[in-house]
């Protein structure tokens, strides 16, 4: 379990303790966090409202309607089917609302620095200062506007849920997607089985039904699978985005010498799928999400730890600096003979 920041006094100019506040990095801009708040206030209605529809279309009108005429054993086993998976998806929708993205707690608050962790800092080697929450930020947190808080490992504003995904909620994204999709194919292959010797008379709620379950699967499996492979390597879409942008990100690392240095990372340090910075290894970046193998269908949150560098990562920066050091000492070399 990683230990509280602590202290560091180090020798050379980088020192970690932050000397002055920085403004946080907020990710919503007025017109944007306008926007989203009405997607958030709106979009349960329409999901319900879909949900609905769902219900009366599929469960009533094509199952109990017609399926029951003729198979009755068989539409009962299917509304059985179809309320499950409908319920544990509304199960993992709450989730992703009630246990939130998660937030910073109060071992973080001491506002220290543990004293060989790498940590993300800005260009002077300084630990990054929320001046709204009041405490440095630890690794990958960002500050939402959205929630007032400080998430770790902030991933994105998904407005089909209505909220914000970060480390505490992402499980219950990926569960919520899944079910969804399983919802779906489960509708399509009932469909199939029991409605494709209606053609031509196919029912008019069977058409629609195709139609809004094949775009929803769609949609459903490409965002469970882009965002599990993000979880497979360790990445978040905030982090990828940002390099894609070029932004500036930094890193404080202990150096061989024993003093600390201070790296800017180039854009392919974070936006190579292998190479996460925070990664520390495919079985490990699942279980930190989504805990062992037997719990992954429960809607039960791991504990939320600050994300260290990998060490092959921290390697290949001590080998990075190592060159830097090595060109500057030349470089000195060459001065001293030409004046000499």
């Amino acid at each position: 379990m990683p230990q509280p920041r602590q202290d560091v006094s180090c020798a050379d100019k980088y020192s970690t303790r932050a000397k002055k506040p920085e403004e946080p990095d907020k990710d919503l801009r007025p017109f944007a966090q306008k926007a989203r708040d009405w997607v958030r206030h709106h979009v349960y209605f329409v999901l319900v409202g879909l949900n609905a529809y769902f219900i009366y279309a599929f469960c009533y009108s094509i199952v109990w309607g017609r399926i029951s005429k003729k198979h009755k054993g068989a539409a009962i086993a299917i509304l059985c089917i179809y309320g499950t998976l409908n319920f544990m998806m509304y199960v993992y929708w709450l989730a992703i609302l009630l246990w939130g993205p998660g937030g910073i707690g109060s071992q973080y608050a001491s506002n220290s620095i543990d004293g060989d962790a790498a940590f993300q800092c800005n260009m002077q080697g300084y630990s990054i200062y929320c001046s709204y929450c009041k405490h440095l930020k630890p690794n990958r947190t960002h500050h939402s506007a959205f929630t007032d808080t400080c998430v770790p490992a902030m991933d994105h504003f998904c407005p089909w849920v209505g909220y914000l995904i970060g480390q505490g909620n992402i499980k219950f994204f990926l569960q919520f997607c899944w079910s969804t999709g399983f919802t779906l194919v489960f509708v399509i292959i009932v469909l199939l089985i029991y409605q494709h010797n209606q053609i031509p008379n196919i029912n008019n709620n069977a058409i629609v039904l195709y139609i809004l379950s094949g775009l929803a699967i769609l949609f459903a499996g490409s965002l469970a699978s882009q965002h599990f492979i993000y979880v497979v390597m360790g990445h978040t879409t905030l982090e990828l985005m940002s390099a894609k942008r070029g932004d500036s990100q930094y890193v404080n690392f202990l150096w061989r010498d024993g003093h600390r240095r201070v790296m800017q990372l180039n854009r392919m340090d974070i936006f190579v799928y292998d190479q996460s910075p925070f990664s520390q290894g495919i079985w490990n970046n699942i279980r930190e999400i989504m805990g062992p193998f037997y719990t992954w269908p429960l809607p039960i949150r791991e504990p939320i730890y600050e994300p260290q560098f990998n060490k092959a990562f921290i390697e290949k920066l001590r080998e990075r600096q190592d060159k830097i050091e090595e060109q500057a000492l030349n470089e000195l070399k060459d001065d001293c003979d030409i004046s000499g």
